[in-house]
Protein backbone atom coordinates (compact mmCIF):
# COMPACT_ATOMS: atom_id res chain seq x y z
CA UNK A 1 0.00 0.00 0.00
CA UNK A 2 1.26 3.86 -0.74
CA UNK A 3 -0.09 7.03 -0.60
CA UNK A 4 1.04 9.76 -2.77
CA UNK A 5 0.30 13.56 -1.44
CA UNK A 6 -1.19 16.02 -3.72
CA UNK A 7 1.69 18.18 -4.82
CA UNK A 8 -0.16 21.61 -4.05
CA UNK A 9 -0.89 20.64 -0.52
CA UNK A 10 2.27 22.04 0.80
CA UNK A 11 1.31 24.90 -1.05
CA UNK A 12 -2.12 25.30 0.17
CA UNK A 13 -0.72 24.59 3.45
CA UNK A 14 1.63 27.21 3.33
CA UNK A 15 -1.10 29.36 1.63
CA UNK A 16 -3.26 29.02 4.62
CA UNK A 17 -0.65 29.68 7.38
CA UNK A 18 0.11 32.87 6.34
CA UNK A 19 -3.46 33.99 5.70
CA UNK A 20 -3.59 33.36 9.15
CA UNK A 21 -0.62 34.89 10.28
CA UNK A 22 -1.47 37.98 8.45
CA UNK A 23 -4.89 37.65 10.13
CA UNK A 24 -3.48 36.87 13.58
CA UNK A 25 -1.06 40.08 12.86
CA UNK A 26 -4.05 42.87 11.92
CA UNK A 27 -5.65 41.77 15.02
CA UNK A 28 -3.00 42.98 17.25
CA UNK A 29 -1.65 45.73 15.02
CA UNK A 30 -5.38 47.25 15.52
CA UNK A 31 -4.77 47.10 19.11
CA UNK A 32 -1.66 48.42 19.46
CA UNK A 33 -2.78 51.52 17.15
CA UNK A 34 -5.61 52.09 19.18
CA UNK A 35 -3.37 52.01 22.42
CA UNK A 36 -0.94 54.25 21.16
CA UNK A 37 -0.86 57.82 22.37
CA UNK A 38 -2.73 60.14 20.16
CA UNK A 39 -1.60 63.87 20.75
CA UNK A 40 -0.55 63.94 16.72
CA UNK A 41 -1.44 60.49 15.95
CA UNK A 42 1.96 59.87 14.29
CA UNK A 43 2.81 56.90 16.24
CA UNK A 44 -0.21 55.02 15.60
CA UNK A 45 -0.28 55.22 11.97
CA UNK A 46 3.06 54.20 11.51
CA UNK A 47 2.54 50.65 13.35
CA UNK A 48 3.37 48.50 10.26
CA UNK A 49 3.37 45.02 9.30
CA UNK A 50 5.29 42.95 7.50
CA UNK A 51 5.10 39.38 6.54
CA UNK A 52 6.71 36.66 4.55
CA UNK A 53 7.70 33.41 4.50
CA UNK A 54 5.46 32.57 7.29
CA UNK A 55 7.25 35.37 9.30
CA UNK A 56 5.75 38.16 10.85
CA UNK A 57 7.15 41.83 12.13
CA UNK A 58 5.17 44.16 13.91
CA UNK A 59 6.45 47.54 14.68
CA UNK A 60 7.50 50.79 14.24
CA UNK A 61 10.57 53.00 12.90
CA UNK A 62 9.63 55.93 14.79
CA UNK A 63 12.50 56.69 16.94
CA UNK A 64 10.91 58.05 19.39
CA UNK A 65 8.81 55.07 20.08
CA UNK A 66 10.29 53.00 22.76
CA UNK A 67 10.73 56.02 25.06
CA UNK A 68 6.86 56.62 25.00
CA UNK A 69 6.86 52.22 25.57
CA UNK A 70 9.55 52.65 28.32
CA UNK A 71 9.62 55.58 29.32
CA UNK A 72 13.00 58.18 30.09
CA UNK A 73 14.00 59.37 33.32
CA UNK A 74 12.44 62.52 32.74
CA UNK A 75 9.16 61.05 31.37
CA UNK A 76 6.93 58.12 32.70
CA UNK A 77 6.53 55.19 30.34
CA UNK A 78 3.07 54.90 28.68
CA UNK A 79 3.38 51.34 27.57
CA UNK A 80 0.61 51.00 24.16
CA UNK A 81 2.61 47.95 22.07
CA UNK A 82 2.95 45.52 24.93
CA UNK A 83 0.04 45.59 25.96
CA UNK A 84 -1.47 46.03 22.50
CA UNK A 85 -0.18 42.11 22.29
CA UNK A 86 -1.18 41.29 25.34
CA UNK A 87 -4.77 42.14 25.18
CA UNK A 88 -5.20 40.74 21.41
CA UNK A 89 -3.27 37.63 21.35
CA UNK A 90 -6.38 35.67 22.27
CA UNK A 91 -8.43 36.93 19.32
CA UNK A 92 -5.53 36.90 17.20
CA UNK A 93 -5.09 33.11 17.80
CA UNK A 94 -8.82 32.31 17.54
CA UNK A 95 -8.12 34.79 13.90
CA UNK A 96 -5.37 32.15 12.99
CA UNK A 97 -7.11 28.99 13.85
CA UNK A 98 -10.43 30.01 11.82
CA UNK A 99 -8.16 30.63 8.61
CA UNK A 100 -6.85 27.03 8.98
Amino acid sequence: MSFELNPNLGKKIKKALQEGLEDASEVIQDKIKKNAPKKTGFLAKNINISNEDLKTRIGTDVEYAPYVEFGTRKMGAKPFFRPGIKESKDKALREFKDRL
